[in-house]
């Protein structure tokens, strides 16, 4: 943990938030997820300094429950 600098830190953080708005989706539906609600959320994963992809499946089965 010495040498946790701040971009290691930014980007941990980056991370876990990526993998949050892939299980929102998953447990709230794309509808919800894309919202304006979930804008902050987004931004900070989703911009122009950022490369990469967020995954978010087409296709859900209602009765697979929250994850």
């Amino acid at each position: 943990m010495n040498d946790l600098t701040g971009m290691k830190l930014q980007r941990v953080s980056r991370a876990l938030l990526k993998m949050a708005l892939e299980c929102a989706y998953i447990d709230h539906g794309y509808r919800n997820v894309i919202s304006p609600k979930w804008n902050r959320l987004r931004e900070a994963v989703v911009d122009k300094a950022h490369r990469g992809y967020v995954v978010l499946p087409e296709q859900v089965t209602p009765d697979g429950g929250p994850l």
